[in-house]
């Protein structure tokens, strides 16, 4: 059977082909930690914001790319366990970027080969 025939009926049937979400898969234990934290924070002072350094890292695989996997399914299901690739922040071959911001400037921008800051 041809693969545009398969397509067809799947779409015929309510499925749709989409990439698959990227995350960092969070336990139950993680979300409350998240709240807990957002909750005791929310009555911050700019003053206070202003002595806190927000960083974060983006990673650059170059050992392949899972991006260019296609799921069949409903729309609006993107979330759902099944549909979730789990990205993996360790594995080798990749590059690590990790830059920080603050109310009075920002950091260096920092390149780490390896993926991982523990790589270096």
């Amino acid at each position: 059977m041809p693969t545009h025939t398969v397509s067809r009926r799947l779409h015929e049937g309510g499925l749709f082909a989409r990439r698959p979400v990227m995350c960092v898969p969070l336990s139950p234990a993680d979300v409350r930690a998240l709240l807990h934290w957002a909750r005791k924070h929310r009555s911050w002072t700019p003053e206070q914001w202003g002595h806190v350094l927000f960083t974060d890292e983006s990673r650059f695989n170059i050992q392949n790319n899972s991006r260019w996997a296609i799921i069949w399914r409903e729309p609006e299901t993107g979330y759902r366990a099944p549909d979730i690739v789990k990205r993996d922040h360790y594995r080798s071959g990749g590059l690590l970027v990790w830059a920080g911001i603050a109310t009075n400037g920002r950091t260096d921008l920092y390149l780490f080969a390896g993926g991982s800051v523990a790589a270096v």
